[in-house]
């Protein structure tokens, strides 16, 4: 069977709100050998002194600088 060229490039696109570093381990498994673009929020990273609270008295895990470079050495990029 011939599939017509334009059948062979696929998007999906995922959305993970808050840049949860959880969320975006777990897109990694499921997209492997595959690539996601991740968009995060800079200032809710650990490198950040003071942490920003989502909602008053928690704080979510949206990871550390180095979490998200080592999906960014695994081919993801990180907006």
């Amino acid at each position: 069977m011939l599939i017509p060229r334009f059948v062979k490039e696929r998007y999906l696109s995922i959305t993970c709100d808050d840049g949860l570093i959880n969320s975006a381990l777990k897109v990694d498994q499921l997209l492997s050998p595959n690539h996601a673009t991740f968009y995060i929020v800079t200032g809710w990273l650990k490198l950040n002194p003071i942490p920003i609270l989502d909602t008053p008295k928690i704080i979510y895990k949206h990871g550390s600088l180095v979490d998200w470079q080592l999906l960014s050495k695994k081919g993801h990029e990180i907006g």
